[in-house]
C-alpha cells in the first residue's frame, strides 16, 4: 500500500511539475506574430507531419520570408517563401537578387506552404532528413548550406527568429498552443 501510495505521489508531482513547465513556455507575443501563427500554425503541422519538417522551420522561414505576411510576395502572389517561378503557371516580377526576379505566383496561401514543403523533398535537401525534428539550429544551418537563401546570415535569422519566440515548442507539442 504505501509503494502505491508512493508511487500516485511521484506520478503527481511529476505531473504537476511538466504542466508547470509547459505554462512557462507560454510567451506574450506581438500582434502581428501572434496572427502570423493564428493563420498558419495549422497547415505548419500539417505540412510538418506529412513531410517531417520542424514546424519551428516552418513558422520562422514563413515569417521572415514574408515579413510576416506583409512582404509584397505574401501580399501579391501568396509567396511566403520567397520561391522562385521555373517556368510553370503564373509569376510575379520583384526585384530580389536580380532587378526582374520571377517568383512564383499561388492562388491562396496554403498552396505556397505545400510547395515550400515540396521544395524541401529535392535532392538538394536530403542531408536534412537525417536531422531530429528538434533540432532546428541543424536545419536553419542545412538550409543556408543547401542555398535555399543568399542571405550568409539566414540561418542565425531563422534561429533568432525561433528562439525569440519559442517556435521551438510547437515541435514538443504541437496541438497543445
Amino acid at each position: 500500500m504505501k509503494r502505491i501510495l508512493l508511487l500516485c505521489s511521484l506520478l503527481f508531482f511529476c505531473t504537476a511539475g511538466f504542466s508547470t513547465y509547459l505554462s512557462s513556455l507560454e510567451v506574450e507575443l506581438p500582434n502581428d506574430v501572434q496572427k502570423y501563427i493564428d493563420d498558419h500554425l495549422n497547415v505548419a503541422i500539417r505540412e510538418s507531419k506529412k513531410y517531417n519538417i520542424p514546424i519551428a522551420i516552418k513558422l520562422s522561414q514563413g515569417m521572415l520570408e514574408s515579413q510576416f505576411g506583409k512582404s509584397y510576395l505574401a501580399k501579391n502572389a501568396n509567396n511566403h517563401f520567397g520561391i522562385k517561378w521555373k517556368g510553370e503557371g503564373k509569376y510575379v516580377v520583384y526585384a530580389d537578387d536580380k532587378p526582374n526576379d520571377r517568383f512564383k505566383f499561388y492562388s491562396d496561401v496554403d498552396q505556397s506552404w505545400q510547395d515550400h514543403s515540396n521544395l524541401l523533398t529535392k535532392p538538394r535537401y536530403n542531408h536534412l532528413r537525417s536531422l531530429s525534428k528538434f533540432n532546428y539550429e541543424s536545419w536553419a544551418y542545412g538550409l543556408k548550406s543547401a542555398g535555399y537563401a543568399t542571405d550568409p546570415n539566414y540561418a542565425q535569422k531563422l534561429i533568432s527568429i525561433i528562439e525569440k519566440y519559442k517556435l521551438w515548442r510547437y515541435d514538443i507539442n504541437p496541438l497543445n498552443w
